[in-house]
């Protein structure tokens, strides 16, 4: 079995057995390796120790109990954890709120989802397609154009590999409540996601729609503008939008980045821009990733 496998093998048993105890010599026998090497490859594959994977996958389960209006000591059990008093310590530190302050007003959180692992192993050249977990990923080079923008930019603490409030989630709900207010807004819609000035402690995100010109733009929101050049995409088509802003996302955010060193390109702009036009809100739910880059 090869050690990728081995690894996609461990994600599957942990979703499957969630609301178990969980071991991790029993997991290393599942995958028929040692307890030493299984930690050590569940590390370099996932990024998290398996203890800290698999106490946040607890966490993305019972978060979903929650929203689906089941008491507290309902979703502590069915999550796994070890009593409902453990549960609301650990949601309360991942969260900064409780279990029972959530249900009183759902709030977008950040999960851990389980990663492609296969998808992370390919290797794609430009127009190839690679059909993954749930979506079709291609990448794609091509010249555009400068697109203005306006939108909501808030400022994120963390990065995303880290759990805690979904701050971009949080800039696409203010956005979506005050969008009517933007003039000059494109048709059909296109609207853009954009992290951008990454620092040590976190970095901002913008979520915007394309104008077609920056003027009267209201007091509370900012301007940006994509410059015209070359741009590197990755385009995924999904089976739902939840999936291809949650899991699909994420993976294909992470696969982009590797893609994106292994093909030894360099940014022109220090942005990851999320691409929204009117085929993401509609089968196929597509999205792009767009990397400027220099010739």
């Amino acid at each position: 079995m090869k050690a990728i496998d081995s690894i996609k093998r461990a994600l599957d048993f942990i979703d499957d057995h969630v609301s178990e105890e969980i071991r991790i010599s029993d997991l290393a026998s599942h995958c028929y390796l040692s307890s030493f090497y299984f930690q050590r490859l569940f590390h370099e594959t996932t990024g998290y120790s398996v203890e800290k994977y698999i106490l946040y996958r607890r966490l993305a389960c019972a978060v979903i109990g929650l929203q689906e209006g089941e008491r507290v000591n309902k979703v502590a059990e069915k999550s796994g954890f070890k009593s409902p008093e453990h549960f609301s310590r650990v949601f309360k530190e991942t969260y900064k709120m409780t279990p029972s302050d959530y249900r009183k007003e759902i709030a977008p959180l950040f999960h851990v989802y389980k990663p492609d692992v296969l998808l992370q192993n390919a290797r794609l050249n430009i127009g190839e397609k690679y059909v993954a977990y749930h979506m079709v990923l291609e990448i794609q080079v091509r010249e555009q154009e400068a697109i203005s923008l306006i939108g909501v930019d808030i400022f994120c603490p963390f990065s995303i590999h880290d759990t805690g409030i979904d701050n971009p989630g949080v800039a696409w709900e203010k956005f979506h409540q005050v969008k009517h207010t933007i003039k000059h807004r494109v048709q059909p819609r296109h609207e853009f996601g954009i992290s951008y000035n990454h620092k040590e402690d976190g970095y901002h995100y913008l979520a915007a729609t394309v104008v077609t010109h920056i003027e009267d733009m209201p007091d509370d929101m900012v301007s940006l503008v994509l410059p015209k050049g070359k741009y590197v995409c990755c385009i995924y088509d999904n089976e739902s939008f939840e999936e291809a802003v949650g899991p699909n996302l994420r993976s294909a955010m992470i696969y982009f980045e590797k893609w994106f060193k292994e093909n030894k390109y360099k940014t022109a702009h220090n942005y990851v821009i999320e691409s929204y036009n009117q085929d993401a809100f509609q089968a196929p739910f597509r999205i792009a990733i767009w990397a400027n880059v220099k010739p």
